[in-house]
């Protein structure tokens, strides 16, 4: 037994593509600044194996060590290994800084990354 290619339907082919297309640009303009920049960073996040090994330490066992003390000597060796690359500017100074704060205030460092973490959505919720 054999079977044939329906010729017929190529056409439907073509417009089908032409509709996804068009369905895709649709969505990107409904897309809110707040969204875009969420996908950008999750987007360099994700080009960074440093980045991602970072985020997984500080997800992972910064946000879980019950002592703070022990959560801000895990936050400073996880800052070590962060880059501008995989982490922005502004995020990539800002675990910088609270990484060096941590010695003084590990509380307040650990609490800061608890905040950082959660407003940037890296954690889904409960």
């Amino acid at each position: 037994m054999s079977y044939g290619t329906d010729r017929s339907l190529d056409p439907l082919a073509l417009e089908s593509c032409a509709h996804a297309r068009q369905l895709i640009h649709d969505a990107e303009q409904l897309r809110t600044k707040h969204e875009r920049a969420s996908r950008r960073r999750f987007a360099r996040l994700l080009r960074d194996r440093s980045a991602i090994d970072v985020t997984m330490t500080l997800t992972d066992e910064v946000m879980r060590v019950s002592s703070r003390t022990s959560a801000a000597s895990i936050l400073r060796g996880a800052a070590k290994k962060a880059s501008v690359a995989g982490f922005g500017v502004f995020n990539f100074a800002g675990l910088r800084l609270i990484a060096l704060l941590s010695r003084a205030a590990p509380s307040a460092a650990v609490l800061g990354v608890h905040s950082r973490v959660r407003g940037l959505g890296l954690l889904a919720p409960c």
